[in-house]
């Protein structure tokens, strides 16, 4: 069994090593890419009124409550512009809403919005749809 470890430890790293020598060809793009999104975040921001909207309500109950305490743990792989989304969106909520949140959260929230949209459109849903693209 120390063999098969040994193995798949070492293709863990040449992964990571392949990873990290493509993330470090691309900083230029990545940069650019950074600049734009957070230029038309601050555009679209702007375009928001002053005064806080009033949410959409859902036209179907919630199957989740963000309110209810997790307890199960697991453990999933992002990127690192994922991950640098993730604390961007958090830090502009906080600083530009007043809306304190953790990464944790914003990623359930996610799921159960993606999980509410599939129940509520099926085949039509966005989640069948980029499936099909990425499937072909």
């Amino acid at each position: 069994m120390g063999m098969f470890d040994d193995l798949h430890k070492q293709d863990l790293a040449d992964k990571a090593k392949h990873a990290r020598a493509e993330h470090a060809s691309k900083p230029a793009f990545l940069e650019t890419n950074k600049k734009t999104s957070l230029q038309a975040n601050k555009k679209a921001f702007k375009q928001v009124s002053g005064e806080p909207s009033t949410p959409t309500p859902l036209p179907f109950p919630p199957r989740f409550d963000i309110g209810a305490e997790p307890y199960s743990q697991a453990t999933f792989k992002f990127t690192d512009d994922e991950l640098y989304a993730l604390d961007d969106l958090k830090r502009d909520l906080n600083r530009q809403r007043e809306l304190k949140t953790t990464k944790q959260n914003l990623v359930r929230l996610a799921v159960h919005r993606l999980v509410e949209e599939y129940d509520q459109n099926g085949d039509d849903s966005w989640l069948v749809q980029q499936l099909l693209v990425r499937n072909k």
